[in-house]
């Protein structure tokens, strides 16, 4: 059986109340509350803005951007859209109510909004189906994108759909093709096959 002298006894009541009092102001202060973080995206220059992602998250780690543009441009590229990873984004400080907390009038939730602009340039793609180009053209992606997630692809699959009776109705992206969706000397390959039925 272990003893415990007072002396230690004291030291160790002392720190369990401070470790109490400190967890309670925290918890009073609502540090583990949970915030939502929006990220508003602007394709244009800042002329119109979208929301493109909305998470929430505990506030300790929200605040820690609140007003710091270089570590809200961090959060943005760990934890915000895919697209916007590798991406030349910049934060619009600008933006109303960017990088501080609002409260919802309704709910009374808060939530932080970082508004960023993204850098878009016209790149060249090509759609192959069962390993054959069926067409070609240019869209616009997020500067410094290295690939395309397949919701992406999609889009631009049922944009050439409309004018192109090649493209298969029931298709999935070939994993066989090397680099598919991904951007390679300036271009992206969009490589389907004709679905099982």
């Amino acid at each position: 059986m272990s003893t415990i002298s007072r002396r230690t006894f004291l030291k160790l009541a002392g720190v369990t109340a401070v470790a109490t009092a400190g967890a309670s102001m925290l918890t009073g202060c609502s540090w583990f509350d949970d915030v939502k973080l929006v990220i508003m995206g602007s394709v244009d220059d800042g002329k119109t803005y979208t929301e493109v992602f909305s998470k929430t998250m505990p506030r300790i780690l929200i605040n820690t951007v609140k007003g710091n543009l270089n570590l809200a441009l961090k959060l943005v590229k760990e934890q915000g859209p895919e697209a916007y990873r590798g991406a030349d984004v910049t934060v619009d400080k600008d933006y109303p109510n960017c990088l501080t907390f609002v409260k919802d009038k309704e709910t009374g939730k808060e939530s932080m909004i970082i508004a960023v602009k993204v850098a878009m340039v016209e790149v060249e793609y090509e759609v192959l189906v069962n390993g054959k180009s069926i067409t070609s053209g240019k869209h616009s992606f997020p500067k410094g994108v290295t690939g395309i997630d397949e919701d992406t692809a999609r889009k631009i699959i049922a944009e050439v759909a409309k004018n192109n009776d090649k493209v298969p109705a029931n298709y999935e992206f070939d994993s066989t093709v090397a680099n598919n969706l991904k951007v390679v000397n300036g271009k992206i390959t969009v490589a389907l096959k004709v679905a099982a039925a």
